[in-house]
């Protein structure tokens, strides 16, 4: 009997000195993780080639010579869905110096974008960065921009001119990294078939074009997107939107919302050295009974 009152004598201090509030041991929060990671947005996005939705099957242009450009062109059958537009006239220059091309006639081409990596053997040698700079930077007369054009498309060399000979220097300078933005003007070339004379036009890049998009432009901790992302470079990751609930409001609403219910009781939960003392009770207190029992 001694001994099963010092068994529940022990668990009695046991109880009262256990530390913090109640019955139950308290347990360490585990702090959230950091979420701010889901932005992912490369800190350092290289300016991405501009897009122009174009036809991928042949169209038929009219040609023409141009008042202050080489050529003048429109398109007769480019159709609705795309960036270009038909009976419109575009600003037009030749790529090849000397090959024939028939003015004031109709002529199917192919047409390409400068920057497309696909684009015929023919013309992807020619340093198209500083041909667009070029038709962004004109100087002098026409005549002058089309020798600067040559220069960097099959390495022609200028005539004696001031104009000409600045803007290949200047281009050469400035332009071998330039990539036109929105609003600014880049090549759609066309190509004709045989041995005809291809040309390029000038295209005004439109709105909703990508552009180059880096971390500074957030107020937010950004984390650098992982090398071989599935994504293309001038697409950022955008962040999740965040649910916002919406609250109905009736013609008239209660002046006085009533009070916010009181928070759910917490069950403690048992301490464990509480556990260990009942189990160390129970077992004295079965050795007690069992000895007080007479064998028959």
């Amino acid at each position: 009997m001694k001994q099963v009152c010092a068994a529940l004598i022990l668990v009695l201090i046991l109880i009262f000195s256990s530390p913090g509030q109640g019955f139950g041991v308290p347990i360490e929060s585990v702090p959230e993780p950091d979420i701010h990671g889901s932005y992912l947005i490369a800190s350092s996005i290289a300016p991405s080639p501009p897009l122009a939705k174009i036809p991928d099957s042949p169209v038929e242009m009219f040609i023409r010579q141009g008042s202050d450009s080489r050529f003048e062109l429109f398109f007769i059958d480019v159709r609705y869905g795309y960036d270009l537009v038909d009976f419109e006239f575009y600003k037009a220059w030749c790529l090849a110096k000397g090959k024939p091309l028939r003015r004031n006639a109709i002529h199917k081409v192919r047409l390409y974008n400068c920057y497309d990596p696909y684009i015929p053997s023919e013309f992807s040698g020619m340093g198209w960065n500083q041909i667009n700079y070029v038709v962004n930077h004109k100087k002098g007369s026409k005549e002058d921009i089309q020798q600067a054009i040559w220069h960097f498309t099959t390495g022609e060399k200028p005539t004696p001119s001031v104009e000409a000979t600045q803007l290949i220097e200047e281009a050469n300078l400035k332009g071998k990294d330039y990539i036109p933005a929105k609003g600014e003007l880049m090549a759609i070339i066309c190509q004709l078939g045989g041995q005809k004379q291809p040309v390029f036009i000038e295209y005004k890049i439109q709105e909703g074009i990508p552009i180059d998009v880096s971390a500074a432009d957030f107020d937010l901790p950004m984390t650098v997107a992982a090398a071989g992302s599935p994504f293309p470079a001038w697409l950022p990751l955008l962040p999740l939107i965040p649910v916002i609930p919406i609250i109905p409001t009736g013609p008239n609403p209660p002046a006085d919302p009533p009070p916010d219910p009181p928070p759910p009781t917490t069950i403690p939960e048992p301490s464990s050295l509480l556990l260990l003392a009942s189990g160390m009770a129970g077992i004295l207190i079965s050795r007690t009974a069992g000895k007080g029992i007479k064998k028959p």
